[in-house]
């Protein structure tokens, strides 16, 4: 089965409350400090019996750290590329031409093992103060997405980042 990372480039939608939209200004800072349309990454894996909804996994701000949830993905609050396997990307003439995405039961073994770590507010922080220390059991969006690629110095990597290194492999 195919998995996807999810960039989340939502905005409030019109009319929004206030409370909503004050939910959103830690999405545009997310934006503005990594100069990018992505304020959140999640791995999102389809559900195959409901058609748009994905079993997403990620640290998130709003659910308080890692944790796995069903949710629906709507393209003009998403962008998803496919997640491409790091061993693949190791050893290409391994595998046919086609790309080769990151197993689901990776993604689910990466969920028991961190599930209920608390969010990295201050791995978050540190793309502006890069001289905080960095936490050992806490995670931000992108820091865990990388991890799980197998990318390089997942914690100074932001979701711009990430789509940058996929969309390069996947074009």
């Amino acid at each position: 089965m195919s998995v996807y990372v999810a960039f989340y480039k939502g905005r409030p939608r019109p009319g929004a409350s206030l409370r909503e939209r004050v939910k959103y200004l830690f999405d545009g800072a997310i934006r503005l400090i990594t100069r990018s349309p992505y304020s959140h990454c999640e791995l999102a894996i389809p559900d195959t019996t409901r058609p748009g909804v994905y079993f997403c996994v990620s640290a998130s701000v709003r659910d308080g750290g890692v944790r796995g949830k069903f949710m629906a993905l709507p393209g003009d609050r998403w962008d998803l590329l496919p997640a491409i396997d790091p061993e693949y990307l190791r050893n290409p003439e391994h595998y046919d031409r086609a790309l080769r995405t990151l197993p689901a039961d990776t993604v689910s073994d990466w969920l028991r093992r961190h599930q209920g770590q608390r969010y990295d507010w201050l791995g978050v922080l540190r793309f502006v103060f890069p001289w905080l220390r960095q936490s050992e059991a806490r995670w931000f969006c992108s820091e865990f997405v990388a991890t799980v690629l197998g990318m390089d110095n997942p914690a100074k990597q932001s979701p711009q980042d990430i789509y940058q290194h996929l969309y390069g492999v996947s074009t």
